[in-house]
């Protein structure tokens, strides 16, 4: 028995038979750690956890059991006090949990839980609201509101992209028919894409009705996608872009200079804009290095004819500083937070 730090203890068991013995054992301590005691004149009482793990089934280095075996008392403390948990318990109840997850996405559209956020994209010489970006959000029965980076990943690993994007790309069409008549005629919504659509082969009528749900929003709609899509083996890529430009769509690679793509790319996708990274917009001017790459994408891009947007703005120097270095547009907290639908159409109804 050893003393691992603050009120954590680790217990090595020998030739130890099988798992109800180790059960015993456990049970046979958090009795006696139940136990009431004299502290001065009181009486107390104190309660444990105890996180297994078994070697060699979950396990063959010292640190890795360690590891399994603090997890499993945290899993044992978040059961209620007294509690027993193999590390085991944790891996099903992992799986358990990620399973119920998945099946309450597949419902989240049908149950109305999905929501649509709208972070307005200004643009910069005049200060006026031309565009905003879309950002799904669920808001999940039990946890809340969840962030896009909270159940994307999972949407794609178990293949509900397809119908969380085509429930994202109607209702925004959707908002911007309705937006059409309080806004600039150029009013865009820029729908963040994932690189799936194009590196699998997406069936050939679920393909035409994103084109025709495009094709509604009459020139409305920028389709924004990493730079990273460019190194994919994708054989019909310049065809897909080539449909979504005929339906009206124009497009953005987001977080520019990040990425490992070819700036010849650039000119042979009629690339449309580019987002700046956030990592290259710094709140002063401490980072010459960061500013240098912002102001030679802003004039590399103006050379080919495309436009700039920087994400990330928080400071009125920031803004300044992009807008003197002739960038384009810019989006950020400074300007707005992500809105709802309804305060967005505020928002464009007083800017108008």
């Amino acid at each position: 028995m050893a003393r691992i730090g603050g009120d954590e203890f680790t217990v090595l068991l020998l030739d130890t038979g099988n798992l109800e013995y180790i059960k015993d054992i456990a049970r046979n301590i958090l009795a006696e750690l139940d136990r009431p005691f004299q502290l001065g004149d009181d009486e107390v009482k104190v309660s444990s956890s105890i996180g297994l793990t078994l070697f060699p089934d979950d396990g063959h280095t010292a640190q890795r059991l360690l590891n399994n075996a603090d997890q499993a008392m945290y899993l044992a403390k978040h059961s209620g006090r007294n509690q027993v948990c193999f590390y085991n318990e944790i891996m099903e109840h992992a799986r358990s949990a990620r399973h119920k997850l998945v099946g309450e996405l597949r419902q989240a559209p049908e149950k109305q839980q999905l929501e649509l956020h709208y972070q307005p994209i200004v643009e910069l010489a005049t200060n006026r609201v031309l565009k905003a970006e879309a950002l799904v959000r669920w808001r999940h029965p039990e946890r809340g509101l969840l962030a896009p980076e909270e159940f994307l990943g999972l949407a794609e690993e178990t293949g509900l992209m397809d119908a969380l994007e085509h429930w994202v790309c109607s209702h925004v069409v959707a908002d911007s028919g309705r937006w059409a008549t309080q806004t600039p005629q150029d009013f865009q919504i820029s729908i963040n894409t994932s690189p799936l659509q194009f590196t699998r082969n997406t069936q050939e009528d679920c393909w035409e009705a994103y084109l025709e749900t495009f094709s509604r929003a009459g020139g409305a709609i920028v389709l924004e996608m990493p730079e990273d899509i460019f190194v994919q083996s994708v054989k019909n890529l310049g065809e897909r872009f080539s449909e979504l430009r005929a339906a009206g769509v124009q497009l953005a690679l987001e977080d520019f200079g990040t990425g490992h793509s070819s700036l010849a790319y650039l000119k042979q996708y009629n690339v449309d804009f580019l987002k700046v990274d956030p990592s290259f917009i710094r709140p002063d001017k401490t980072d010459i290095c960061g500013q240098t790459i912002t102001e030679s994408i802003i004039a590399m891009a103006h050379k080919l004819g495309i436009q700039v947007i920087a994400k990330g703005v928080e400071t009125e120097e920031q803004k300044e500083w992009l807008k003197d270095a002739g960038c384009d547009f810019a989006q950020g907290h400074y300007f707005s937070p992500p809105l709802s639908a309804q305060k967005l159409s505020e928002l464009l109804a007083g800017s108008g």
